[in-house]
């Protein structure tokens, strides 16, 4: 269960001698039962119609058991349009009731709202601050940095400037965070912060310009067990040439996430990292610039790091089917396969030949043999019989199932477009689905997963 405290009523707020049922719970079982009514992590807004307010109004012993545990008010998420007394009064209301919690804060603030009470008021408890998300202009910005308090109980913060085209002045305001664990900036965060303790950080999510900036993270950072970088630069290293870095070994990394809004040639972020415990890798174009797949150097990194990636998920990237297959022939112990093609061009693309390579009973060996999740998502252009065939293969092979091999638990079919234009996928689906595998597919498409649904 939850975190649990201890509540202390006055005698005013005991139950009556002949209670009902409901209130013949003790204190600590009522307060334990309404904690299970805040979901855990959610910063809450504040709301007369549901908890933990609206269970202040259903009887007095209720609501002394309610404002007796301040694990209920230790979560808040606002979002100023305007300020107003009301908005003032709620959050001194959460504030005072949470006591000595630490808070778990979601602040939003448009760049010409009147957020700036409000704000205040949150940053004056700033010394209480445990799990902060801002979404908050450069004024708003540079007010946190001139009147916090000090942030000893932070662990995970993320800040999103809504106005980054104003000047921004590096702050050393959160060298006292020393317990913060998590990071998201979405801005340059050399420029936006300083002083940070990097060495703590594990989770870290961050814009970098240049090959030197995702450097100089691994450096400091070198306890990261996540790491999502925003890719927002053209290197000047030149295709093919050798990188400029020796390779930053990050021992513990177990999760990396590349974003990449340009068509660069990312193989030197590869290049510049060695990542042993890697076992989740995500490659995405989120603009469908369509880089090129830089399989040289990943096959190198691989080989560096002797990791074992058993998660995998490329999007919108220019691969053809040769390199498909080599960098699949490079993880053999996958087990989540996560395929997000890109849209027309002029880049090569996949065909069907990857789909012969992981069916089940052909000549050549099949590749990823503990692959147990495919996730096709947006446009998809491959032969539906063929992709029908492969996920049998893999669901209820011709014959015994290989020992070496591991059955499929789990499709999802993401992709774009009318649903006629994936019937034969769908209805092949759908008898798999009837046969036990779980098989997941937009709502709407629900009722062509077989001819007899509907």
């Amino acid at each position: 269960m939850g975190a649990t405290c201890t509540i202390s009523l006055d005698s005013d707020a005991i139950p009556p001698i002949n209670p009902a049922p409901i209130e013949k719970l003790f204190p600590e079982l009522l307060s334990e039962i309404f904690q299970q009514c805040i979901p855990p992590g959610v910063p809450l807004r504040p709301a007369s119609t549901a908890a933990p307010l609206l269970l202040t109004q259903v009887c007095s012993y209720w609501t002394a058991v309610a404002t007796s545990n301040p694990l209920l008010w230790r979560s808040l998420r606002i979002y100023v349009h305007n300020t107003t007394k009301s908005n003032i009064e709620l959050v001194k209301l959460w504030l005072a009731r949470s006591r000595g919690a630490p808070l778990n804060i979601a602040f939003s603030a448009l760049p010409n709202s009147d957020a700036l009470p409000i704000f205040d008021l949150l940053v004056s408890h700033s010394y209480r601050w445990g799990t902060v998300d801002l979404v908050i202009p450069v004024t708003l910005f540079q007010r946190l940095t001139s009147t916090a308090k000090g942030f000893p109980a932070l662990n995970a913060l993320s800040i999103h400037l809504s106005d980054v085209e104003e000047t921004i002045y590096a702050s050393n305001i959160f060298q006292t965070a020393t317990s913060l664990k998590s990071l998201n900036v979405e801005w340059d965060i050399h420029t936006l912060l300083g002083g940070l303790p990097y060495a703590h950080l594990t989770h870290l999510s961050v814009k970098c310009f240049s090959l030197q900036d995702i450097a100089s993270m691994a450096q400091r950072c070198s306890g990261l067990v996540e790491w999502t970088i925003n890719f927002d630069c053209v290197p000047v290293v030149m295709p093919g040439s050798s990188p400029i870095f020796s390779p930053i070994t990050l021992q513990r990394l177990r999760t990396f996430n590349l974003y990449l809004p340009n068509p660069t040639n990312y193989g030197h972020i590869f290049d510049l990292l060695t990542l042993p415990s890697l076992q989740d890798l995500q490659v995405e174009d989120p603009y469908f610039a369509c880089p090129p797949w830089p399989l040289q150097s990943f096959a190198a990194l691989v080989d560096r790091s002797a990791c074992t990636i058993r998660t995998f998920y490329l999007s919108r990237l220019a691969i053809d089917d040769d390199q498909f297959i080599s960098t699949l022939e490079l993880t053999p112990r996958l087990q989540e396969l996560r395929l997000q093609e890109r849209r027309s061009g002029p880049w090569p693309s996949l065909s069907n030949n990857f789909l012969l390579r992981l069916t089940i009973g052909r000549d050549e060996s099949c590749l990823v043999p503990h692959l147990k999740v495919i996730v096709i998502e947006r446009r998809f252009t491959l032969n539906p019989d063929l992709f029908i065939d492969m996920i049998r293969s893999r669901w209820t092979p011709i014959g015994p199932m290989p020992k070496t091999i591991s059955r499929l638990a789990a499709v999802h079919f993401i992709a774009t477009g009318r649903k006629e234009k994936y019937k034969k996928a769908l209805e092949g689906l759908g008898i798999l689905q009837d046969e036990g595998l779980m098989v997941m597919v937009p709502p709407k498409w629900r009722s062509g997963l077989s001819p007899s649904r509907k």
